[in-house]
């Protein structure tokens, strides 16, 4: 098998690595396309910490090659989307209603294994550890409760993003923030998560909708999603043209999807008394001031996935409906060789979302 590998210090595209056969509740998925996201680069920066060598990529669209003997949701030749999170359907939090908090996942993930604590893809012999593991022609899946069979209008490379990019952010919208029509919406980023976003904040016929970023091109994207206000944050002070769009109030719910100190802080700043910050970027340290925050009662959530099961087939109705179409939100595409190259353009903010093909 064929994968790019991030070696500790660098991406490489490695061959003739091995692939076991699924353990009874997984999944091996012959890959056909894999999103390249930000919490990609935030390993390959050094801000979220795995072991390596690691294959990244957790926006797996692929086909149903084999499946464990207790696997039931899925069947071999079933067009899949794979889910970030693994939820395992037994720790508190699944149990709870919660598998996006799935704590068995998160550990998993942090140490690059199986829920089981081992590895399944080998090289000579040594372990080489996965987060998820979509940037390889084959990837096994934890768990059959992270996989989604799709229909066949959504048979198409783009839909990589319902494993993050939909997923996520219909979770902050829906789960998490629960935006409704009274509702006057901030979001901070306008990328592959913010977009979207946007987008699902439109479809809950929020009230208002402000965007800033500090990319014209992206803002006028997020205009055709739903925007009703965009700030470019270079020109503007996004908080003081935000109080002044709302009477001085600020927003209802202000969604941060960067992971910034500055736009963490800002984003506290816009909302009004008694508000939500939901914080779905990663990788930053933030700083802000506590007092802004009790005085005013202002609730910071932070946010997380979605649940595979539940959220992912609620995404797909919408898609079906016409509601939101994958194909706005994946703007480059490149195979595996190429890899470097989608992950540059997704640094440099001039991809939305990077795929990589892969058959």
């Amino acid at each position: 098998m064929k994968a790019a590998v991030f070696t500790g210090k660098e991406v490489e595209v490695w061959d003739k690595l091995e692939v076991e056969e699924p353990k009874s509740d997984e999944v091996l998925i012959k890959v056909i396309a894999c999103g390249v996201c930000h919490t990609d680069v935030n390993v390959i920066k050094g801000k979220v910490s795995v072991p390596t060598p690691v294959i990244l990529g957790h926006e797996v669209y692929g086909i149903v090659e084999k499946i464990g003997e207790r696997v039931t949701r899925v069947k071999p030749e079933d067009h899949v989307v794979a889910a970030f999170i693994y939820p395992c359907g037994k720790c508190k939090p699944c149990l709870s209603g919660f598998e996006n908090l799935c704590e068995n996942s998160i550990k998993a993930r942090a140490k690059g294994v199986a829920l089981d604590g081992t590895t399944r893809i080998k090289k000579g012999g040594k372990d080489i550890y996965v987060r998820n593991g979509g940037w390889a022609e084959y990837m096994i899946a934890p768990t059959e409760n992270c996989v989604v069979a799709l229909p066949p209008e959504l048979r198409i490379h783009e839909a990589t993003v319902l494993g993050c990019a939909f997923f996520t952010s219909y979770g902050a919208v829906f789960n998490t923030a629960q935006v409704t029509a009274l509702d006057k919406v901030a979001v901070f980023g306008v990328g592959g998560v913010g977009l979207p976003t946007i987008k699902f904040a439109s479809i809950a016929n929020a009230a208002e909708i402000i965007a800033i970023d500090i990319v014209d091109q992206k803002l006028q994207k997020a205009k055709a999603m739903g925007a009703t206000l965009t700030i470019n944050a270079k020109i503007e002070d996004p908080v003081k043209t935000i109080k002044e769009a709302t009477n001085g109030e600020g927003v209802d719910i202000a969604i941060e999807a960067i992971g910034n100190t500055t736009t963490i802080r800002q984003a506290i700043e816009s909302v009004r008394v008694g508000g939500k910050v939901v914080l779905i970027g990663m990788g930053a340290t933030a700083e802000f001031e506590v007092n802004n925050v009790v005085i005013r009662g202002v609730k910071v959530l932070g946010h997380y996935g979605a649940r595979p099961r539940i959220d992912i087939p609620n995404v797909i109705e919408l898609i079906k409906k016409g509601l939101i179409n994958p194909q706005e939100f994946v703007t480059h595409k490149f195979k595996l060789d190429e890899v470097k190259q989608a992950i540059h353009v997704l640094e440099t903010g001039e991809a939305i979302r990077s795929n990589l093909l892969l058959s």
